[in-house]
């Protein structure tokens, strides 16, 4: 073979390579896999990264379509067109636009880098949904380097067909949006400071326009007092396919010098409903700390005694309410410290102490609870046993959003209300006090 021939041989096979280095490098696109498992985030060439033969978007290609249109606003109709319309059923334009909007809420910097949640993080993650459970979800996680903070990142979700196709569902996707939308009627009420407007949307076991209007009043009265900004500073703290949680910057001191976060919750509830997670802590009344026969006091708790709380004495409970049922060895025992640990059980009345008790006689005891379950006694303020929930909630509106139980922190104790509630009925206060 001659010289000049050798040279064509070998110029043919680099023209060749550099062909095939080409289309490596384009089907590539702008996906790149880390050690870790990630992928980076960089400008797109364009291409679309498919699996196999099928002619669609990877998970991870997928992925970093939406990442893409989060990062660059002006890309975002040309990554919706980008995307096969199988992996997009029934989504319009304008609502991937605005989904799209939403997840850019959640990221407060550029999107470097994604990856696969794993199987058992994403069980935990989506394992209370209210919304779309029959949907097979894939997540990611985004990385974003916001300017100033430390690495942070959201959460984004697909879904996956049986014939394991990833692809974004309409279902889940336009329930955002209307979780969005209700939101948005929400903090627009506050903003406005409309009462009126924001006693509609806001729910009442004591379902009556008083007290929707006395929620209200708390919600504007704290967001005025407490919370820094507008809502239009709000960010997404998590999106997920039945809910929206939003961080808001509160101040945490009396002097307005520091801020704290707290998070509220917009959540689907069925087709139509939406819950609100964005309870105003009521705290308990100092009235609420003393127990009452009518006019009487059986004891009051209202008051620090030095850095202590008074203790509670048996003269001044048996005076009133005669003497105990059962208070014996069975209810009263020595502790290694010697002191006794008292339950003692009255009529309408159990006190549970810690102090010291003589011969099952006299006692003065520190409460530890107390629970009245007869309409003869009464908190200071006069809710008894027997109370309905709609009295109840004009004293403490925010109850049924925690559990009907209300505190307050007295010196280095925290006290705890607890009502039972049967068929709309209190049927037992229980009043406890533990070490802050």
């Amino acid at each position: 073979m001659s010289h000049l021939s050798q040279i064509r041989k070998w110029s043919g096979l680099l023209a060749v390579l550099m062909i095939l280095a080409f289309v490596i490098s384009s089907c590539q696109g702008a996906v790149t896999s880390t050690p870790k498992g990630s992928t980076i985030i960089t400008p797109s060439t364009g291409q679309i990264e498919t699996t196999g033969k099928s002619n669609f978007l990877s998970a991870y290609g997928l992925a970093q379509k939406v990442a893409e249109a989060i990062n660059d606003a002006r890309q975002t109709a040309a990554i919706y067109q980008s995307i096969p319309d199988r992996q997009r059923p029934d989504i319009m334009l304008d609502d991937f636009v605005q989904y799209i909007s939403l997840l850019r809420r959640s990221v407060t910097g550029t999107i470097a880098e994604l990856s696969r949640i794993e199987p058992d993080e994403l069980a935990a993650i989506i394992k209370d949904l209210h919304y779309s459970t029959e949907l097979n979800h894939i997540g990611f996680r985004f990385y974003f380097k916001p300017v100033g903070r430390i690495a942070d990142s959201c959460v984004f979700f697909m879904q996956q067909t049986d014939e394991g196709m990833p692809y974004l569902d309409r279902q889940p996707l336009a329930k955002a949006l209307a979780i969005q939308n209700f939101s948005t009627l929400y903090f627009d009420a506050i903003d406005r400071y409309d009462r009126d407007a924001l006693s509609v949307l806001v729910k009442s076991d004591a379902d009556t326009r008083e007290h929707r209007l006395l929620k209200a009043d708390r919600i504007l009265s704290f967001y005025r007092r407490e919370i820094v900004t507008d809502s239009t500073s709000f960010t997404v703290e998590r999106l997920t396919p039945d809910r929206i949680i939003f961080a808001q910057e509160y101040y945490i001191s009396p002097d307005s010098t520091q801020t704290g976060t707290r998070l509220v919750t917009f959540m689907a509830n069925g087709e139509e409903e939406f819950i609100i997670d964005d309870a105003i802590l009521d705290e308990l009344a100092l009235d609420d700390l003393k127990v009452m026969q009518q006019d009487k006091t059986v004891f009051n708790i209202s008051k620090l005694s030095g850095a202590k709380l008074p203790q509670i004495t048996s003269s001044q409970v048996t005076g009133l309410l005669g003497r105990p049922l059962l208070h014996d060895d069975s209810t009263c025992s020595l502790q290694d410290d010697k002191t006794n640990h008292m339950i003692a059980y009255y009529d309408g009345l159990t006190i549970e102490g810690i102090g010291r008790c003589d011969n099952h006689q006299f006692w003065r005891v520190d409460l530890k609870e107390a629970i009245l379950t007869d309409r003869s006694l009464s908190l200071g303020s006069g809710i008894a046993v027997g109370d309905s929930i709609e009295s109840l909630l004009l004293a403490y509106p925010f109850l049924d959003e925690t559990g009907y139980a209300v505190s307050r922190t007295i010196g280095d104790f925290r006290m705890t209300l607890q009502f039972d509630i049967t068929d709309h009925q209190i049927s037992q206060i229980r009043l406890s006090v533990t070490d802050r």
